[in-house]
């Protein structure tokens, strides 16, 4: 098999905690939305591979 190449792969996890309401948030997701449309479906072609992207979204502690 081939040697594991993160940093050539572009391979990342990333977290963030924006501070939104619900109206917000589907303003948010309505617009990524919008922006993955834009580069799917894309045809195979020299220089181009499947890079699968994975959202997970859940309610953050809060303090009280």
């Amino acid at each position: 098999g081939e040697t594991p190449d993160p940093v050539g792969d572009m391979l990342f996890v990333s977290t963030s905690s924006p501070v939104l309401s619900d109206e917000e948030y589907a303003e948010f997701i309505k617009a990524q939305s919008a922006l993955l449309k834009k580069y799917l479906g894309r045809p195979p072609e020299e220089g181009r591979r499947p890079r699968r992207l994975t959202y997970i979204s859940s309610p953050c502690e809060t303090e009280e």
